[in-house]
C-alpha cells in the first residue's frame, strides 16, 4: 500500500485529536488568564471582583474555537508573549520609568490652604479601610496634626450597608487637636470626588490632596479640571514603596498600577475632565 492508498483516520483517532485540541487550549487560556490577571489587566475593565466567571468565560470560548489551528497558534503566542512580559516585568527594573511619571508632589504654597482633601480608596467587608485607604488617611491626618489646613474633607465610600465612617474615625482619634470634618458622599470615582468638594466652594477652594503616589497625577489634575486649586502631597505607601521595587511582586503590582491609570488617564481625557 503506498502512501496515497492510506485510509482515512478513523472516527476514535479524529476524535482524540479534537479532545487534545481542547484539552491544550484550555490549558492555554488558563495559562494566558492568570499571566493577564498578575499583570492587571482586568483592572482597568471593572472585572477583577469576577474573574471565576471570566475564567470560565475565556476557557469555553478557548474549548469552542479549539478545532482552529489558526486559533490554537494565535492562543500560544498570545501566552507566550504574556508570560515573557510577566518575567521582563518581574525580573528587571523597566517598571520604575514607567510608574516615576504617576506621582506629583507639590510644595506647600505660602498661601494658606482652605482644607487638606484626602481621597477613599475601599472600605472592606468587615469595615476596615483597604490598606491604600489606610495610608492616604494616615498621611492627610498627619498633615493635619501639622496645621496645614483648618478643615479635613474625607470622602465616604461603601461595601454594602458598611461604610468607611467607623474606621475613617478611629484614626481621627488619634490626631491630639479638634477636627474640623467634612465628609462628602455618593462618591464613585475620581472624577466623582472632585465635584463633590468643587461643591463646597467658596469655603473650600485651595486644597492639600493626599492619595496613593501612583493615583496624584491624575487625581490632581481631575480636581483642577473642576475649579480647585491643587496641592498635591502624595500619601505614604506600605503595601507599594516605589523607591523599592525590588522585589517581583512589588515590581508587577507598580506595573498594575501604571497599566491602571494609563487607562483611565485615557479614558478622563477622551472625557475632557482633563488636560
Amino acid at each position: 500500500m503506498t502512501s496515497l492508498d492510506l485510509p482515512p483516520p478513523s472516527r476514535g483517532a479524529a476524535r482524540r485529536r479534537h479532545l487534545g485540541a481542547v484539552l491544550l487550549a484550555a490549558l492555554l487560556a488558563v495559562l494566558a488568564f492568570v499571566l493577564a490577571d498578575g499583570l492587571g489587566v482586568l483592572e482597568p475593565v471593572g472585572l477583577e471582583r469576577h474573574r471565576g466567571w471570566v475564567l470560565l468565560v475565556v476557557v469555553l470560548l478557548a474549548a469552542l474555537l479549539a478545532r482552529s489551528r489558526g486559533f490554537l497558534q494565535a492562543l500560544a503566542a498570545a501566552t507566550f508573549l504574556l508570560l515573557l512580559l510577566v518575567v521582563i516585568v518581574a525580573q528587571t527594573s523597566i517598571v520604575e520609568p514607567l510608574v516615576a511619571p504617576l506621582v506629583r508632589r507639590d510644595p506647600l504654597p505660602a498661601e494658606p490652604l482652605d482644607a487638606i482633601m484626602v481621597l477613599s480608596a475601599a472600605v472592606e467587608r468587615d469595615g476596615r479601610l483597604s490598606p491604600p485607604g489606610h495610608d492616604r488617611l494616615v498621611s492627610g491626618a498627619a498633615l493635619y496634626e501639622r496645621g496645614i489646613a483648618p478643615r479635613l474633607v474625607l470622602s465616604r465610600v461603601r461595601n454594602g450597608r458598611r461604610t468607611s465612617d467607623e474606621a475613617q474615625q478611629r484614626v481621627l482619634a488619634t490626631l491630639t487637636r479638634p477636627v474640623d470634618l467634612t465628609v462628602v458622599d455618593s462618591v464613585y470615582a475620581t472624577h466623582d470626588e472632585a465635584l463633590r468638594v468643587a461643591a463646597l466652594r467658596p469655603a473650600v477652594r485651595r486644597v492639600a490632596l493626599v492619595t496613593s503616589p501612583t493615583h496624584s497625577r491624575r487625581a490632581c489634575a481631575t480636581s483642577e479640571g473642576v475649579g480647585l486649586a491643587v496641592t498635591c502631597l502624595p500619601s505614604a505607601s506600605r503595601d507599594l514603596p516605589l523607591d523599592s521595587l525590588t522585589t517581583p511582586d512589588r515590581r508587577l503590582a507598580a506595573f498594575r498600577d501604571w497599566l491602571y491609570e494609563t487607562i483611565a488617564t485615557a479614558v478622563y481625557r477622551m472625557r475632557g475632565w482633563i488636560d
